[in-house]
Parts: structure tokens; sequence; C-alpha cells
């Protein structure tokens, strides 16, 4: 009786390892490939532009902010991860804020809602429309971007 007592704690306790490891509940993050570069309009760099690319299938996307030299580098799952290994469209958008009444009393006023402001190319921010694509490999990518009119 001990035996067979024993065997089913062994067997538990195998059970709870096995699904400890493999049944967090969390999908195996996708193959990663480092992503850096930069992106300039008409031969200038873009500061403060949103670069962004999406792997069709992906579980998320990847994202980064351009500083003053135009340079970026992009996270999907933790900081500075990089994309999705594969075929990626690439999106980049830099927009002026928009304005408008931030209450009654301003919209009673009159105050006028401003719309944002694309400051590059609208073919350039949408997924549908964007020209460029480009493959992610495992590894380190350097993608230069250069936006013209």
């Amino acid at each position: 009786m001990k035996t067979e007592s024993m065997k089913l704690c062994i067997v538990a306790v195998a059970m709870l390892l096995i699904c400890s490891a493999g049944c967090s509940g969390e999908p195996a993050k996708p193959k990663m490939g480092k992503v850096s570069g930069r992106v300039v309009f008409n031969g200038e760099p873009v500061e403060g532009a949103i670069v962004t690319f999406i792997a069709p299938g992906a579980p998320r996307f990847a994202s980064g902010v351009t500083d003053a030299e135009g340079t970026f580098e992009l996270t999907t799952f933790e900081k500075g991860d990089g994309a999705v290994v594969g075929d990626c469209v690439v999106t980049v958008a830099k927009t002026e804020a928009g304005s408008g009444p931030k209450n009654a009393e301003d919209l009673a006023k009159g105050i006028p809602v401003v719309p944002a402001k694309q400051l590059l190319p609208e073919k350039y921010s949408s997924v549908g429309k964007s020209p460029i694509k480009e493959t992610v490999t495992e590894g380190v990518n350097n993608i230069q971007l250069e936006l013209v009119e």
C-alpha cells in the first residue's frame, strides 16, 4: 500500500513540475531580431517620428521613436528587443497635436477644434498604403528609411 501511495505522490510531483515549466499560460515568444536604424525625410533626419514594424501573424507589433538624429530602436516585448523575424510592413508617422475646447465653457465660447496635423506624407503612416517593406532577420538589423515627398 505504501508503494502505491509513493507512486501516486511521485506522479503528482512530476505533473506539478511539468506544468510549472511548460504550462505558464504565456505563449513562447517568437524569434526576434534586434532592429535599429535612421529615418530621413527629403534628406533631413526626422525627430519625434513613431516607427512601427508590423509582421503578419505576429502577436505584437514593434515600435520606436526617433531622436534628434532620426535614429530609432524597436521594442516589441521588452525595451530594445527588436521585432519579430519575418517580412514586415513599416509605418512612419509624425503629427503635430491638435487643439480644441477643453470643457463646456470653451465649447460655449466657440473655441474651434483643430485636428492633429500629419507632418509626413500620409502614405507612410497607413499600414494599407505604406510602400515600405522590410525583412527582419535574427541577429542585428540596421535599417535606413529614406522618405520622400
